[in-house]
């Protein structure tokens, strides 16, 4: 499949009534590929042959392992659409594989939804570029060529993953992306820094690990002055008041959240 050079185009401001529209028919057209490959995969796991549909995963270990698998062979491009973003893992794995990913050139993008900012408070941090709109469809697309799509529940309740290869059904991902991303807009404001700098985010991580300061200070070589400052930036992000409630509010857990009063306080520390 040749590269659609308007794919990833930039982002343009439709009207209201154009986004409802156009938000209308990506729910129908994302139902339809779901409903289309969910069916495909109970023929597969029936063991009938499908062609252009492979299990990856049946669990939520394997994803992680599937993932380790895929990436590496991306030439271009990896676009993830997700509908909802697990809570923050300072020990998440797939960090670095974005990292090796970047380091070799591929151009990474992310679209979520804006409950993401909640579940995830550092996700701006981790991914600077992440856009935010009306995701329905899970799913990974990989040079444009091949997707991994959600399939149906085990019996056990695990979800289970699906690679296409199958160009009428990659081709209706590339439809759908370009029309997600076509509605969606830069979580941060355009030229802004990052709510968070590199190190501010590892202390982050640290904290979250319940990692003490002067241990901090020993890994990054940095004085427990100078921990104790970055640790102060965290508490302003998150609006926590001590270590044990940072590490709630990082993962999401604050009973008092409130979405515009979390994305009101980013602004006006990205703003400083």
């Amino acid at each position: 499949m040749s590269v659609d050079a308007n794919i990833s185009r930039p982002i343009n401001r439709p009207t209201q009534e154009d986004s409802d529209c156009a938000e209308l028919s990506l729910v129908r057209r994302c139902q339809r590929l779901s409903t289309r490959v969910m069916d495909l995969a109970i023929e597969a796991g029936a063991g009938s042959g499908v062609v252009g549909l492979t299990s990856v995963r049946r669990d939520t270990d394997e994803i992680v392992e599937g993932l380790w698998q895929l990436a590496p062979k991306a030439r271009r491009t990896i676009w993830n659409m997700q509908p909802s973003i697990l809570p923050f893992d300072p020990e998440d794995p797939t960090l670095a594989l974005n990292e090796l990913s970047r380091a070799r050139g591929v151009d990474l993008q992310l679209i979520t939804t804006r409950r993401a900012l909640v579940r995830n408070p550092l996700l701006t941090s981790q991914f600077p570029e992440v856009l935010v709109g009306p995701v329905h469809l899970r799913t990974i697309l990989i040079d444009q060529v091949c997707a991994l799509i959600d399939g149906p529940l085990m019996p056990t309740g695990d979800g289970t993953a699906w690679l296409v290869t199958r160009t009428d059904l990659v081709a209706e991902v590339c439809w759908i992306w370009r029309e997600t991303r076509q509605l969606s807009r830069t979580a941060l404001p355009e030229g802004s820094p990052t709510p968070l700098t590199k190190r501010q985010y590892v202390v982050a991580c640290r904290l979250a690990t319940g990692a003490k300061d002067a241990s901090i200070a020993r890994e990054l070589g940095i004085s427990a002055r100078t921990v104790a400052t970055e640790v102060e930036a965290v508490f302003q992000l998150l609006g926590a008041a001590s270590r044990v409630q940072a590490g709630l509010f990082m993962r999401g857990g604050s009973p008092h959240n409130c979405l515009p009063e979390r994305e009101s306080r980013q602004r006006e520390i990205v703003a400083t």
